[in-house]
């Protein structure tokens, strides 16, 4: 499984958030992988899904339109699924926690 890092969530402007991240030294082959991104506005969740089926090595960053950037007191968390692409079962969602506590299982 490819790994998720340094993801990281800024803006240019109030009418979108940018989410950007890195993958992990890996040697296996990136186009294997879908990368989605999920969006809440609590740490426990729920996250939605909120970007189309991103293939690995396309790109490392998502521009999110669907956000309200205009009311000060709202908050937007995010995850960085990575899936095999031929096993929808097959998922690590990454956080702002290091990446060895999602490959253990724990809370992303």
């Amino acid at each position: 499984m490819i790994v998720a890092k340094n993801i990281r969530v800024f803006t240019l402007d109030r009418d979108s958030l940018t989410v950007s991240w890195e993958i992990d030294n890996t040697t296996e082959t990136l186009s294997d992988y879908t990368i989605y991104i999920l969006r809440s506005q609590s740490d426990a969740g729920p996250f939605s899904v909120v970007s189309p089926a991103i293939t690995a090595s396309a790109t490392d960053t998502f521009l999110d339109t669907g956000v309200n950037l205009y009311s000060k007191h709202r908050m937007y968390r995010y995850r960085v699924r990575v899936q095999l692409t031929a096993d929808a079962s097959s998922y690590t969602d990454f956080g702002n926690k290091p990446f060895s506590d999602a490959l253990a299982g724990k809370s992303p």
